[in-house]
């Protein structure tokens, strides 16, 4: 009796301190992850994942990855921008759902649902070389709804939420309005962003032009062309 306890207390000793050294080490594995991560924090380059990590490990619920500025194609004065007009559709439509992910180890891309508030016009889709998987999330689209991908924006990565701005196209608003210039795939109901930012223009609630975007010059296009007018833009576009 007294050999079996003695056995199970050596056993239950062994245990114990195998649990103590691989805790140990473990904390030990951690430390050096930890400072790893701070040293690449210092050279600004953790990839989006590891500010994840660090975040965790700091505690924090919330995350800003460093920003970016994509190339975009541009109209170069209201004449251009006007004679363009007519080739790609116009949409005023609004932001009804989002969907954020992380497409590669430094770059979010999120994906907005549109619900049509009005057609301005229509025109065939341009061909697309850009390759769309729909998120699972955002596949039940009705018929006045259509979709549209873009870099940056939020996602949540293992209970973090990380924001990534485009410094180029501002991060959509729900339930803001916005005049969109597309190319739109009927069949897929995918639009790309005709012009970059030039493609996006926000809009009153009331659908009037909001005069903090007279820089835009698609509204300079439009006041200059069609008198200000959403409706004057669509029978002008349709003659």
């Amino acid at each position: 009796m007294k050999t079996k306890l003695l056995i199970i207390l050596v056993f239950v000793l062994v245990v114990t301190a195998i649990g103590i050294k691989t805790a140990s080490q473990n904390r030990s594995q951690a430390g050096r992850q930890l400072k790893e991560l701070e040293e690449k924090e210092k050279r600004d380059s953790l990839t989006i994942e590891e500010r994840v990590d660090l975040a965790k490990t700091r505690g924090k619920k919330q995350v800003t990855a460093p920003s970016f500025a994509s190339l975009q194609p541009g109209a170069q004065s209201l004449e251009e921008l006007e004679m363009l007009l007519p080739q790609y559709s116009i949409i005023l439509a609004e932001v009804v759902d989002e969907f954020g992910y992380l497409r590669d180890p430094g770059r979010i891309m999120s994906w907005y649902k549109f619900r049509t508030i009005d057609v301005i016009s229509q025109a065939p889709p341009r061909q697309s070389f850009v390759e769309r998987q729909i998120p699972d999330q955002l596949r039940q689209l009705r018929d006045d709804e259509f979709l549209i991908a873009a870099d940056g924006g939020i996602a949540i990565l293992d209970g973090v939420e990380v924001t990534q701005h485009d410094a180029t196209i501002p991060r959509f608003k729900k339930s803001q309005k916005y005049l969109l210039l597309l190319s739109l795939n009927p069949a897929t109901r995918i639009a790309e962003l005709a012009l970059g930012p030039q493609s996006i223009l926000p809009v009153n609630a009331d659908h009037s032009f909001d005069k903090r975007m007279n820089p835009h010059l698609l509204q300079q296009t439009i006041v200059k062309f069609h008198n200000g007018s959403m409706d004057q833009l669509k029978r002008n576009i349709h003659k």
